[in-house]
């Protein structure tokens, strides 16, 4: 049974690196990384300038020849073996020596490299029984530190205390232990940065410090969904040429589909009577009520979606009602037909 979860689940690591809810995700690391923590109440660093500007920083202290070395060292450091904590070593070291430009280069190309390491190292925590290990001394919320004082097998304590100093948090997943790419860590360098990259960083952390979905489960509520959700909107019209502009669209695709649709576990409509989730009809009229006209696709088609909802008394019935004037069209279609249009489920 191990080894059958181990493939799918390390398959999926990889791929929640780059989309925000196709991983579940828990709070589990944060009781203990006060320091690392991006403040949920805070938004996404705005950047004045246009495009990828630099951010006005402390970088650029040293001459361009002198950052020009740094960085050199930088690449070439992550050629070597056991590279991550000797990376963010050098990141913590230099980041104030470097203009933004240069800071950007090192945050994103150490998260280049966490991901190509993040299945070799997955791999390692399936090995003999480090997994009854862990589960033996794992308490819901421990941190990694808090599991690295537990553990009395050395081996074990090596590897938890390698996977931390490596800028990864561990995931629980579905009861099996894996690796998971901490964001924390580098959004503590991410003011540092240009625009694009400090928001890029600080999205990523929020997610880090508590995923929106666990188990097939939304465990984040659902005006934060809705939060997140136009924070990566925004990211989009503001830095459309991003280097990391695909991996925003696919968290907003994510959230978006999530926003329609609920999760498998907490589905928009229960399954049983087809009624709206109050709480997330609560918190989607209350946006909505703060909202400004045309401020975005994603409110727009809320609206949309909300006032045919509620013609409806916000059940998901076949019941036929009046296209909205702005699909230029007079057909009548149930309220999942519009969902369906607003936003298509592709299972390809």
């Amino acid at each position: 049974m191990i080894q059958m979860k181990k493939s799918k689940l390390i398959a999926a690591l990889v791929v929640s690196t780059t989309l925000v809810l196709s991983a579940c995700g828990d709070n589990s690391e944060t009781k203990k990384n006060d320091s690392n923590t991006v403040q949920e109440n805070n938004p996404p660093a705005q950047n004045d300038n246009p495009g990828n500007s630099p951010n006005n920083g402390t970088g650029g202290e040293e001459s361009k020849s002198a950052q020009d070395q740094l960085v050199a060292e930088f690449d070439a450091l992550l050629q070597e073996g056991n590279k991550l904590p000797k990376a963010f070593d050098f990141i913590e070291k230099h980041a104030d020596s470097l203009n933004p430009e240069r800071v950007s280069h090192l945050l994103l190309s150490v998260e280049d490299a966490q991901i190509a390491a993040l299945g070799s190292l997955a791999d390692r925590f399936y090995e003999g029984n480090t997994q009854e290990q862990i589960t033996k001394i794992f308490e819901i919320g421990d941190s990694l530190d808090e599991l690295i004082g537990k553990a009395t097998d050395e081996k074990l304590k090596a590897l938890l205390t390698e996977t931390k100093n490596s800028g990864y948090q561990l995931d629980p997943t579905e009861g099996m232990f894996n690796p998971d790419p901490d964001y924390r860590v580098a959004a503590a360098y991410a003011a540092k940065a240009t625009g694009d990259v400090t928001n890029y960083m600080q999205l990523k952390a929020k997610e880090s410090a508590e995923r929106s979905l666990r188990d097939a489960a939304l465990v984040i509520g659902w005006d934060e969904l809705l939060t997140r959700a136009l924070a990566a909107e925004d990211f989009t019209k503001q830095y459309p040429d991003s280097k990391r502009i695909k991996e925003i669209e696919s968290m907003l695709t994510n959230y978006t589909t999530t926003i329609f649709y609920g999760a498998n576990n907490t589905p928009l409509f229960s399954y049983d009577n087809k009624q709206m989730d109050p709480d997330a009809q609560k918190a989607y009229e209350s946006a909505l009520k703060e909202a400004v006209s045309g401020a975005g696709p994603l409110l727009d088609d809320l609206k949309a979606f909300m006032d045919a909802a509620a013609k409806n008394k916000y059940k998901l019935t076949e019941i036929l009602w009046t296209q909205p004037q702005r699909t230029n069209t007079s057909s009548r279609k149930s309220l999942e037909q519009l969902r369906g249009e607003l936003v298509p489920l592709n299972y390809e």
